[in-house]
């Protein structure tokens, strides 16, 4: 049999009284405000039929039923009232909304005869009229005691609806704030009446898990009060016992220092057994200082208290990979399993911690690179295929867009040739970042850049953008001349690339105490701040379709990047967007 807790036996009878209550008042509620609302509209039929019965009973003196006619319809219109009149025959001589000529004898409708017989008439009935639901209220016309004429005033069930509906929805709305405002009520009265036994209840679940640290606080009733202290007593008698055991029978074996993962053991009042140097490091504390406190105050991560206490919790083995540090840069994977004692109880847990941090980046990186070459290859390859479908379909039938397609397919496919010509570049230098397979000759800087730039010189001229060489004095750098020509030409490159036409690219040398100094400075179209950073990765363009159109690949400056490496230099960036930018390759002497 399920069990309750026993805030839910208390809590829906308090909740069922209520409701129904509440029901009841609305329902009473309901009712009133329909038969007052009725009562009104009836008095205000009578109203407007007393204003209107003088000039009804002149013209009924005369017998100007015309006049009458006119006088209904004109009224009606006004007041948004159907006024009808008629004599005591049946006949209808005045109508807000028909002909009376066209409409049939009204001597038998139910509140012209009740307003004959006792002065007023009401009834809600289907008006074949007008074929629609009516509110009719009917005044007898008398002039020297004899019956004139019987009028009528109507109006539309359907506006009274209307008109209720909008009541009633108050109401409603008005009865579900006060249910749901009486629902928070009985469950605060019914949870403040079981609290002292929810109290002691997550006590006792503590003595349960090993915490007999806890107490249960002092109760005020008398039968509560004694049984929280005899439960006290319990736990402070089962605390010493436990203690006795775990000093003389239990000593945990902890892992060898010497690990080059962190190893943490803990026991099921959340304190640490023991640690290894490594987790020690991880968390930045003492081994020694450490032993005896709550994990909680020696872990500062989240994700890795919650594994702790999940491991201490669980009956088997867990494996989990969380980020840690202050800045969440470090992988941890983590084995987690329960430790047991005598008679394969459970005396606590012990975490394994692997830093797997390079593994991690280095899964990214493939990643991410998988995903930016299959990008930047479908590209030029879609239009490679439409191209060909084109030619092969209609283009060839016209030479000039034969030649205009040809020409898109020699575009796209030196763009593959250079993608895949950096492609290789790039693994060539990580191949040598990793193996030193690279030869370094003595080079003359000088040289070197200026030969580079008169190569570009009439890319440049084409461009409509001036290109300098300036430099100090004669340098020379240990150095892989090609790999050189190559950043060299990659900055020149792109520096024509983006500076528009009349603009000035200056390229220079110098030597800044034990540095050597490569600048490239244009008047281009800059780079935003917050792209600086991350135009070294792969593929990563600040103006795509630019780039694009320019015949960009994306790895010009990756490549730059791992060439400085390999030369032991660095890559520094000034930018700023429509004021240009310098680029500084700085080699150590």
């Amino acid at each position: 049999m399920k069990r309750r807790p026993l805030i839910w036996k208390i809590y829906p009878t308090y909740l069922f009284i209520v409701l129904v209550s509440i029901l009841a008042v609305s329902a009473l509620a309901v009712t009133t405000i329909k038969h007052l609302y009725m009562n009104r509209v009836t008095a205000d039929l009578r109203a407007r039929l007393l204003l209107t019965e003088p000039g009804i009973a002149r013209r009924l003196a005369r017998s100007d039923y015309a006049g009458i006619d006119a006088l209904c319809k004109d009224l009606g219109n006004r007041v948004n009232t159907r006024f009808t009149v008629i004599l005591p025959s049946g006949k209808v001589v005045g109508d807000t909304r028909k002909d009376p000529a066209t409409m049939d004898n009204h001597a038998d409708r139910p509140e012209v005869v009740a307003a004959r017989k006792r002065g007023w008439g009401r009834s809600i009935r289907f008006s074949y009229t007008l074929k629609k639901r009516l509110m009719y209220v009917a005044h007898p016309v008398k002039q020297d005691g004899r019956l004139l004429a019987v009028m009528r005033a109507a109006l539309p069930v359907s506006l009274l609806d209307q008109i209720l509906g909008t009541i009633y929805r108050k109401i409603l709305w008005g009865g579900i704030l006060i249910a749901v405002l009486a629902v928070l009520v009985c469950f605060v009265v019914a949870k403040k009446i079981t609290y002292p036994l929810r109290e002691m209840t997550q006590v006792v679940q503590q003595f349960a898990r090993g915490n007999l640290d806890e107490r249960v606080p002092p109760q005020k009733a008398l039968e509560l009060s004694l049984l929280s202290e005899a439960m006290n007593e319990m736990a402070e008698q089962l605390r010493k016992t436990i203690e006795t055991v775990t000093r003389q029978k239990q000593e945990l074996e902890v892992i060898l220092t010497g690990m080059s993962e962190g190893v943490l053991a803990v026991n099921l009042n959340d304190a640490v057994i023991s640690l290894n140097t490594r987790a020690a490091a991880l968390f930045g504390v003492d081994r020694e200082t450490a032993q005896g406190k709550s994990f909680y105050e020696i872990v500062r991560n989240s994700r890795l208290q919650a594994f702790i206490k999940e491991t201490l919790e669980a009956s088997g083995p867990l494996e989990a990979t969380i980020p840690f540090g202050e800045q969440g840069n470090i992988q941890l994977q983590l084995h987690g399993a329960p430790l047991k004692g005598e008679g394969d109880r459970k005396i606590g847990a012990v975490i394994v911690m692997n830093d797997i941090t390079r593994l991690h980046r280095l899964e990214i990186v493939r990643r991410d690179f998988v995903a930016n070459v299959s990008h930047e290859l479908k590209t030029p390859i879609t239009a490679i295929q439409g191209a060909i479908e084109t030619l092969q379909e209609v283009a060839l039938e016209d030479p000039s867009d034969a030649r205009r397609f040809l020409a898109m397919l020699s575009r796209q496919v030196e763009r593959l040739g250079a993608l895949i010509e950096d492609l290789m570049s790039l693994a060539r230098l990580e191949q040598g970042l990793e193996g030193n397979a690279i030869d370094f000759e003595e080079v003359s800087l000088n040289e070197l850049v200026k030969r580079t730039v008169d190569d570009f010189r009439p890319m440049a001229e084409k461009a409509g953008v001036s290109l300098a060489f300036t430099s100090e004095a004669p340098v020379t750098l240990h150095a892989n001349a090609h790999l050189l020509e190559q950043a060299v030409g990659n900055l020149i490159d792109n520096a024509v690339k983006y500076t528009p036409r009349g603009g000035s690219i200056t390229v220079g040398t110098r030597r800044v105490g034990k540095e050597a100094v490569v600048s490239v400075k244009d008047t281009g179209i800059g780079i935003p701040g917050e792209s600086i950073p991350r135009i070294f990765e792969r593929f990563y363009r600040v103006d795509k379709s630019r780039s694009r159109q320019l015949g960009g690949t994306g790895l010009g400056l990756s490549l730059v990047k791992h060439i400085m490496k390999i030369h032991h230099g660095r890559v520094e960036v000034k930018s700023e967007p429509g004021r240009g930018s310098l680029f500084m390759l700085v080699f150590p002497l």
